[in-house]
């Protein structure tokens, strides 16, 4: 981080990376990647249908409960 940029910057990714709860070196080199370079920003997914159609089922856990009260036999 100090080769990139001066000891503020890698202080402040190591206080957002404490601040936030983690102390892994990949967790604060992520907070320091966040902080110092350009985020690009993106544009709102647009639907041409607002709901997803999803098929809906009953669960029949019948055949689940019979296995309950038989021996497994060997």
């Amino acid at each position: 981080m100090l080769q990139k940029h001066d000891i503020a910057a890698a202080a402040n990714a190591l206080e957002v990376a404490l601040d936030s709860g983690v102390k892994d070196s990949d967790s604060i080199l992520a907070s320091y990647y966040r902080l110092t370079n350009k985020v690009q920003q993106l544009q709102p997914m647009q639907f041409t249908n607002p709901y997803i159609k999803v098929p809906s089922f009953k669960t029949d856990n019948s055949r689940y409960d019979s296995l309950f009260g038989k021996e497994v036999s060997q």
